[in-house]
């Protein structure tokens, strides 16, 4: 089934679980902040984006977070109509906003994962970059939602200061320049460099990580063969030592193929991944974050940190339920971006 089709089904099939949690941002921080007297938004991510996934309720049922109008809060928070404002215009293109949460034995963890590059305009239709921000915010504590929830806005006010007080601080005479057009594909020319993206096909071997990956240039593998079977996909290749064929365990590897099948190394095992438009796609089962009791798990199950991670109490929960999660690979870094989720295993 193709990627773009499955869009809609994710969003009429996943809004269906259950109550969703609003996440309300708090932009009263601007009366105390300087700004910018334009800002734009690019919105890099996925059509119907996943915000992400809290707890609610005394059994900690997982239930999707949404936020009316975040594109335009976002620019809010940069924008600044007094007479102290920054003159040059500022872009924000962004790229990951996603929220999670896992409980551990005696507390909980909070994650709010954000990528976002910041652009100004030096002379008419020249950009250059600013700063680029990718990280992770974390909380913790017995009760982490509200906390969650709150830091969003609390990170986003720090960030929209550090943003101004660094506009005035660039020097942009040996900075790549930018017209506007090209800020709204920069993400398509950035892949153009990369030869997994601009491939007819992946190369046959192992990726033992994502720069092995996105330069396509895996490690040689004799005869490796894909078995697709009922409960998951085996992998094998063959062991010169031994002198006879082995499985292939995705412990600290990022991909495999055969020249043909893409298959996404995770700590859940194997799974198919292929590329639709210009980015690459796979799913994979979602975790079910109130009975997995090893919250740094987490970080490494979501958001696809390279290598494989032991989540059996996880892989567990999660063939139960029965809920499947689709990735998208972040073609900057190599982490995992969830896109959206479905009952049942997609065909």
């Amino acid at each position: 089934m193709k990627i773009f089709t499955l869009f809609v089904l994710l969003l009429t099939v996943g809004n269906s679980f259950g109550q969703m949690t609003e996440l309300k941002l708090d932009v009263s921080c601007k009366g105390t902040t300087t700004g910018f007297q334009s800002v734009k938004v690019i919105d890099n991510r996925s059509q119907n984006q996943l915000l992400g996934l809290v707890q609610s309720g005394a059994s900690n049922k997982s239930t999707e977070i949404v936020c009316l109008n975040l594109i335009d809060n976002l620019a809010t928070y940069f924008m600044d109509s007094t007479s102290r404002a920054v003159k040059m215009p500022l872009v924000l293109i962004l790229n990951e906003f996603f929220l999670n949460e896992a409980h551990g034995n005696s507390s909980e963890t909070g994650r709010f994962r954000l990528s976002m590059q910041f652009f100004v305009e030096n002379s008419a239709d020249q950009f250059t970059e600013l700063v680029t921000v990718d990280t992770i915010y974390t909380n913790t504590g017995r009760d982490v939602t509200k906390a969650l929830l709150r830091s969003v806005s609390a990170q986003l006010c720090i960030l929209s200061k550090q943003v101004s007080q660094l506009a005035g601080q660039q020097t942009p005479s040996d900075l790549t320049k930018y017209s506007y057009q090209n800020l709204l594909v920069l993400d398509s020319l950035e892949k153009r460099k990369l030869p997994m993206y601009s491939a007819s096909g992946p190369q046959a071997g192992i990726y033992r990580n994502y720069n092995q990956f996105k330069l396509n240039e895996p490690e040689p593998a004799i005869d490796l063969e894909i078995e697709e079977r009922k409960n998951g996909i085996l992998v094998y290749a063959w062991d010169e030592k031994r002198k006879k064929k082995t499985k292939l365990l995705p412990d600290g590897l990022f991909a495999v193929s055969d020249g043909t099948t893409l298959l996404r190394a995770t700590g859940l095992g194997f799974y198919k991944m292929i590329k639709e438009g210009a980015d690459f796609y796979y799913w994979r089962p979602r975790p079910n974050y109130a009975n997995s009791g090893t919250a740094p798990l987490l970080m490494g199950v979501m958001f696809g940190a390279v290598g494989g991670l032991a989540a059996g109490a996880m892989q567990a929960s999660s063939k139960e339920n029965n809920q499947w999660l689709l990735q998208k690979v972040n073609y900057r870094r190599g982490n995992s971006v969830p896109v959206s989720w479905v009952n049942g295993k997609p065909k």
